[in-house]
C-alpha cells in the first residue's frame, strides 16, 4: 500500500508554485483611480522614468531607508537592483540635473502619512500595515496576465 501511495505520489504531475508573497505591498492615496499596477510601471514610478499618471496628476514615489530590509526586497523584486545599484542610479541622475530620488520616510507610518497627504504619491509598506482612511492597496501585476 505504501508503494502505492509513493510511486502515485511520484509520477503525480508537478504543480508550478505561485509568486511567494512580498515582503511589501504597494499603497497609493485612495483618490488614485489605479486598482492594479504593472511591475515595469511600477519601477518606472519609482525611477522617476514616468512623473505622471494617467489623469495627469504628478506620481510622488516614497521610499524606505536604504538600510531596511523592505527596501532591499523592493529593490531587488521591482527595481531588478541592489539598493546600491540603485544609489548609482540616483547619483548619475543628480549629477547630469535630470531628477532627485523620492524622499526617505523612515517608518512604515511616515510612508502612509506621506501617500494620504499627496494625492499622486505611491509607496510600500510591509503586508499588515495598518493604512486607515485615504491610502489603499495596489494589486502588483506581471505584463500580460
Amino acid at each position: 500500500m505504501i508503494a502505492v501511495v509513493l510511486g502515485f505520489l511520484l509520477l503525480a504531475p508537478a504543480v508550478a508554485p505561485s509568486r511567494p508573497a512580498s515582503d511589501f505591498v504597494v499603497i497609493v492615496n485612495a483618490a488614485n483611480p489605479a486598482t492594479r499596477i504593472d511591475r515595469e510601471e511600477l519601477s518606472r514610478l519609482f525611477l522617476k522614468k514616468v512623473t505622471f499618471w494617467g489623469e495627469g496628476l504628478p506620481v510622488l514615489p516614497v521610499d524606505q531607508p536604504a538600510a531596511a530590509p523592505i527596501r532591499a526586497a523592493f529593490s531587488q523584486e521591482i527595481l531588478m537592483r541592489n539598493v546600491n545599484a540603485v544609489r548609482a542610479f540616483w547619483q548619475q541622475r543628480i549629477f547630469s540635473g535630470r531628477a532627485l530620488p523620492p524622499p526617505v520616510r523612515d517608518t512604515a507610518d511616515e510612508v502612509v502619512l506621506f501617500v494620504r497627504d499627496n494625492p499622486g504619491a505611491i509607496g510600500y509598506v510591509q503586508p499588515g500595515t495598518e493604512l486607515g482612511p485615504g491610502v489603499r492597496i495596489v494589486e502588483i501585476v506581471d505584463a500580460g496576465r
